[in-house]
Order: structure tokens, then sequence, then C-alpha cells
């Protein structure tokens, strides 16, 4: 784990073909091969996939804010 004074970055060893969002909010296939060198590293709100090669693959993430939550209610998910 690599700490920095305002995040921290979470090297997650992994053997995994999907990651999981820590709230469960989306699941991804992993683009990357820990045999050959990639990695995933997590913090707060993002989540990053490289290899020896660099960075293949980030998601920043966030949550809806409540009004955008209701909307998504009203008309469902999928069409939201």
């Amino acid at each position: 784990m690599l700490e920095d004074e305002d995040e921290t970055i979470v090297d997650i060893a992994f053997n995994i073909e999907e990651y999981d969002s820590p709230n469960g909010n989306f699941t991804v296939p992993v683009p990357v091969d820990p045999h050959q060198g990639g990695k995933v590293q997590s913090q707060e709100n993002s989540v990053s996939f490289s290899d020896d090669e660099g960075t293949i693959l980030r998601i920043d993430y966030y949550s809806l804010p409540a009004k955008q939550m209701e909307q998504m209610e009203v008309i469902g998910q999928e069409e939201y």
C-alpha cells in the first residue's frame, strides 16, 4: 500500500476475471493479467488497471446527487 497525505492507493492482489466496486455499483472485466505484470490499483472513487506498458484503463466514479437518484427511480434504471 502506498500512502500520500490526501489519498491512499491500494494495490490489489488479484486472480480474478472481474473487478467489483467496493459499494457494489459496477462490475467490469479485468483487462490485465497478473502473470504478465498486470496490476489493479484502487483508491476512493477510482480504480485503474495497468501493466508494464502503463495504465490501460482508469475508472473514476462518484455517487449521483439525490435529485438524479429520484429521477432514475421514477423512469427506471435502464431507461435513465
